[in-house]
C-alpha cells in the first residue's frame, strides 16, 4: 500500500472569529463546531499540506470566496469536496477553479443556486473531472451535454432539483451516456410528464441500475401505474425507496408484483406511505422468497390486522438484518406475537420502535426481548414518553443483552432518576459504544454523572446530550 499523509479538513457551521492550527499528522481535523473568519480559513487551507477531503458545507461562502479558496490549494490532489449549501451561482471562475483539481471523485455542490450558471461552462468543468459521485440535490444546475468522461459516474443525486423547466429533464435524457451509473436519487421532485417519461425511457433501456430513490415525487396514482412497471426491467436492482408516496391499494400490489422479478433486492424503503393490512399480507408472500436485508415501514399506521399480516411474514422470513417500524401505532395484543416473530429472525442487528405509545402496555414483553437478541446490535425507542417511568424495566432488558452496541433513546422525556437507572445497566456492557440521549429532561448535574461513564471501565465511546457529543 502507497504511504502518504492525508489530510480531511472539515469546516462547517461558519462564520467563525478565531485562528486554530491544523496538526500536522495524518488524521481527520473537524472544525464543525469552530468560528473561523474567512482570513483564518484562507490561510488554514492554503497552508495545508497533502489535503485530500475538504468539507466547507453550509457556510454561504460565494463564489469568488469559494474560488480563491480552491485555487490556493497547493499541489491540488482533491479526492472529495463538500461546497453544499454556499450560495453558489456558477460564476466562469468558479467552474475554472473546481475544473483545477484532476483528481476529484466525490463532489457534493447540494443547496446551490446555479439558476444564472452557464450550462456550457458547467458542463465543461464537470466533465473534466473524473467524479464517481456527483450530488447536485436542491439546485437548479442544467446540463447542456454529457462528456465521455461521465463514464466514471457511478452514483448522482437530483433530488428537489428545482430548476428552469427542462432542467432536470437534460439530465433524465443524458442517464444512458453515464454507463457505469449505478445509484440514482431523484426524491423530493414534481415531475413534468416530459421529465417522467425520460425517467421511464431510462429505466427501459438500463437494467444495470442498482439502487434508486424515488421518495415523496407526488405524482398520481395513474402515473404510477405506468412507472412501476418499468421498475422489473432493473434486473440488477439492489435497493429501492420509495418513501413518501402514500402508496396504496392497486398500486401496491403492481409494485409486489414488478418486485416479484428482483431477486437480488435487499433493501427496501415503503416508509410513509397508506400500506393496509392486504398490502402488508401481499408483502409477506413476496418476503418469503426473497433475500431481502433492510426493510423501513415507517410512518405507515399499522392496524391490528396490518400487525398481523407482518407478524405472519416475518415468522416465514430468514434473511432480515434491519427492520424500522418507528411510527406505526404498534398497539394491542398482537404486539406479544409481533416481537416473539421478531425473535425467530437469527439475523436481526437493527430494530427501531420509536414513537410507539401503544408499547408502554408491554414494556415487559419488550425487555424480555431485548435481553434475549444476542444478535441485537441497535435499538432505536426514541419518541416514547413511557421510557421515563418504565426505565427500570427496559434497563434490566440491557442489563442482560450482551451484544448492544447503539442505544438511542432521543426525546423519551428521561429526568435524572431514570436516565440514571438506565445508565447503571450500561455502567459495564461488554460491547455498548453508544448512548444517544438527546432532547430529554437531564439536568446538568445528571449529565455530569452520566458523563463519568466516558471515564470509568465502560467501552462506551460517544454520549449525546441535546447538542453535545462526548466522546472518549
Amino acid at each position: 500500500m502507497k504511504s502518504c499523509l492525508k489530510l480531511v479538513l472539515v469546516l462547517l457551521a461558519t462564520p467563525v472569529f478565531a485562528c486554530y492550527d491544523l496538526p500536522n499528522h495524518d488524521q481527520q481535523v473537524d472544525f464543525s463546531d469552530y468560528r473561523m473568519s474567512k482570513s483564518c480559513l484562507r490561510d488554514q487551507v492554503k497552508n495545508s499540506k497533502q489535503l485530500t477531503s475538504l468539507d466547507l458545507s453550509h457556510n454561504t461562502l460565494g463564489d469568488e470566496f469559494t474560488s480563491e479558496l480552491l485555487s490556493s490549494i497547493q499541489e491540488p490532489q482533491l479526492e472529495q469536496l463538500n461546497l453544499a449549501a454556499n450560495s453558489l451561482q456558477g460564476s466562469d471562475a468558479f467552474w475554472l477553479a473546481l475544473s483545477q483539481h484532476q483528481g476529484l471523485q466525490l463532489l457534493n455542490l447540494s443547496l446551490n443556486d446555479f439558476k444564472q450558471a452557464d450550462c456550457v461552462a458547467s458542463s465543461k468543468a464537470l466533465a473534466q473531472l473524473p467524479l464517481k459521485r456527483l450530488s447536485l440535490a436542491t439546485t437548479s444546475l442544467a446540463l447542456c451535454e454529457a462528456s465521455t468522461t461521465w463514464r466514471h459516474l457511478t452514483w448522482l443525486d437530483l433530488s428537489n432539483h428545482a430548476g428552469e423547466q427542462g432542467s432536470l429533464e437534460s439530465w433524465l435524457r443524458n442517464l444512458p451516456r453515464m454507463k457505469n451509473l449505478r445509484h440514482l436519487i431523484l426524491n423530493h421532485h414534481v415531475f413534468s410528464t416530459s421529465e417522467l417519461k425520460a425517467l421511464e425511457n431510462y429505466l427501459l433501456t438500463n437494467p444495470g441500475l442498482e439502487s434508486l430513490e424515488l421518495g415523496d415525487i407526488r405524482i398520481s396514482s395513474s402515473q404510477w401505474q405506468v412507472l412501476i412497471p418499468h421498475l422489473s426491467h432493473l434486473s440488477h436492482l439492489k435497493s429501492l425507496s420509495l418513501f413518501g408516496n402514500k402508496l396504496h391499494g392497486e398500486t401496491v400490489k403492481l409494485l409486489i408484483k414488478a418486485l416479484s422479478h428482483h431477486s437480488h433486492l435487499t433493501h427496501l424503503d415503503l416508509s410513509g406511505n397508506a400500506l393496509d393490512a392486504p398490502a402488508i399480507h401481499l408483502l409477506g408472500h413476496w418476503l418469503e422468497t426473497q433475500a431481502l436485508r433492510v426493510l423501513s415501514l415507517r410512518l405507515n399506521s399499522l392496524g391490528p390486522q396490518a400487525i398481523e399480516a407482518l407478524t405472519q411474514a416475518l415468522e416465514k422470513n430468514t434473511s432480515l438484518e434491519s427492520i424500522d417500524l418507528a411510527h406505526t401505532d404498534l398497539a394491542g395484543d398482537g404486539v406479544v406475537r409481533l416481537m416473539k416473530s421478531l425473535s425467530g429472525l437469527s439475523r436481526l442487528s437493527e430494530v427501531s420502535l420509536a414513537s410507539n405509545p401503544g408499547l408502554k402496555a408491554h414494556v415487559a414483553t419488550l425487555s424480555e426481548w431485548i435481553a434475549n437478541q444476542s444478535q441485537l446490535v441497535s435499538i432505536d425507542l426514541s419518541q416514547n414518553a413511557w421510557v421515563d417511568s418504565s426505565a427500570a424495566i427496559i434497563a434490566q432488558g440491557i442489563k442482560e443483552n450482551q451484544s448492544l452496541e447503539h442505544i438511542y433513546l432521543i426525546d423519551t422525556r428521561l429526568q435524572d432518576k431514570s436516565a440514571m437507572t438506565l445508565a447503571q445497566a450500561i455502567d459495564f456492557h461488554p460491547r455498548l459504544i453508544h448512548l444517544g440521549l438527546e432532547w430529554n429532561d437531564i439536568s446538568e448535574e445528571g449529565f455530569r454523572a452520566l458523563e463519568q461513564l466516558l471515564i470509568d471501565e465502560s467501552p462506551l465511546k460517544s454520549l449525546r446530550f441535546s447538542d453535545e457529543m462526548l466522546v472518549r
